[in-house]
């Protein structure tokens, strides 16, 4: 578990990220949310998970990100005062996908018999 600090530090980060990114003159980076944002133990490396909003591609945004981060860094830097400002590296959050390949997995084991009689499927979403 992370020490209090660090998760006070990248609460703040999260919020601030998230306000400039609203702010943004390029349009890309207000079509896209933060997901997480983790630091490194010693504070210096903050990875910030993102995904995009649904009219987006992942791409349009990674490249926006690139060329704003050392603004983003410089203004996080003014609005937390730390005594070192980490280093954003972002990364492209997979949570979605990667869980809707595990549900078609067992899905699919389910459907071949593999699957142990003790799991019980998953609750159909209403939509």
């Amino acid at each position: 578990m992370p020490p209090r600090r660090h998760e006070k530090v990248a609460k703040e980060l999260h919020h601030v990220l998230a306000q400039l990114l609203i702010q943004a003159k390029d349009v890309r980076l207000r079509a896209m949310t933060i997901t997480q944002v983790k630091l490194s133990p010693d504070l210096q490396i903050a990875h910030v998970a993102w995904r995009p909003f649904a009219d987006q591609t992942p791409q349009a945004i990674e490249q926006a990100l690139t060329k704003a981060a050392p603004f983003l860094r410089t203004a996080v830097g003014n609005s937390l005062h730390l005594r070192r400002v980490p280093q954003l590296i972002f990364h492209f959050d997979e949570t979605a996908e990667q869980s809707r390949a595990m549900d078609e997995l067992l899905t699919q084991l389910r459907a071949e018999g593999q699957m142990g009689n003790d799991i019980p499927p998953p609750e159909e979403e209403s939509e």
